[in-house]
């Protein structure tokens, strides 16, 4: 018989979403007290939900949960709570949800070799997200190997929709620079790319370094979890999460190497992440998986406690 403790009514309640909304609004409200700007302080509550909302209906429309579940929104609204210093409004929220829009064109891909459409959105999301941090064109030819290998859906025309969909943004804007009689900006787009700055982690405060070394390792978790038990996933859901781990590597890999740019890596990771770790907390089915969820939620209210009040425990730098 399958295992079902105090927590299979949470990860299947719909009041789950709710409550975790009203989570969120208090972490907000207290920091909103230290904010420069209370306006961007509340847009980043804003554009917070509204990404939610995109991994709820991510989540629907692709199956990633066997169970009707909100907690891949939860969990994500619960993370991004307890990091208050990437609460504020910026631009660095763009390059998630184009990065999550990008998941969501290229997941109805699937198996599809008349895709073309597909891929250019795909593509096209992936660029709009670069207008603002241009290394996110690094992530480019990890999309076209998923739609080779893992969505199988890639062919020429897709290819070459692929390249007209990414490079279009920048052709659009640069367009409009040039007409309004702006300097060009591709230059910077470009040096950008081919920036590569030494390794240096004192750039970073404590409250980063433990946030990310957090999530880094829940996440590890819930990727070896779902390793152990991928066979009770249909194959299209584990090719879904191939593609998924596969950047979550990728972005723990890059914000070890280049940690200047944690602030928007470090969302991308908290976006990825949270599908992940939805996944763990909903399908492990014993004892120890209780009580881990129920430590987990400890470790991330204090987590949210420990980033706002500012204190140090003086571990960092090393």
């Amino acid at each position: 018989m399958e295992y079902r403790g105090p927590r299979y009514t949470i990860v299947t309640g719909k009041a789950t979403l709710p409550v975790t909304i009203m989570f969120a609004v208090p972490a907000w409200l207290a920091g909103s007290e230290k904010a420069p700007d209370k306006i961007l302080w509340w847009g980043g509550l804003a554009a917070t939900i509204v990404i939610a909302g995109f991994l709820l209906e991510f989540s629907n429309r692709n199956s990633l949960l066997r169970i009707r579940s909100y907690m891949i929104p939860s969990v994500f609204l619960v993370m991004a709570a307890s990091m208050t210093f990437a609460q504020t409004l910026t631009w660095n929220w763009l390059p998630p949800a184009c990065f999550l829009l990008a998941y969501y064109s290229a997941f109805l891909s699937y198996q599809n070799y008349r895709s073309q459409g597909y891929s250019f959105h795909t593509f096209a999301f992936l660029g709009i997200g670069a207008l603002v941090f241009p290394q996110m064109l690094y992530f480019a030819p990890l999309f076209l190997f998923f739609m080779l290998v893992q969505l199988r859906s890639m062919s020429a025309k897709s290819f070459v929709a692929s390249l007209l969909g990414l490079s279009i943004p920048v052709v659009l804007r640069e367009t409009c620079f040039l007409l309004n009689g702006t300097t060009t900006k591709i230059d910077g787009f470009w040096l950008a790319l081919q920036t590569f700055a030494p390794t240096d982690y004192t750039i970073l405060d404590e409250h980063r370094m433990v946030s990310a070394a957090f999530v880094i390792i829940i996440s590890a978790v819930a990727m070896i979890h779902f390793m152990r038990t991928k066979f009770n996933d249909k194959i299209r859901t584990r090719m879904f999460f191939y593609v998924i781990m596969l950047n979550e590597i990728a972005l723990m890999s890059f914000i070890a190497l280049q940690p200047q740019h944690f602030d928007v890596l470090f969302r991308l990771l908290v976006v990825n992440s949270s599908i992940l770790i939805a996944h763990h907390l909903t399908f492990a089915r014993n004892i120890v998986a209780d009580i881990y969820f129920y430590v987990l939620f400890a470790l991330f209210c204090f987590l949210a406690f420990y980033n706002f009040t500012g204190y140090s425990f003086g571990i960092w730098p090393l």
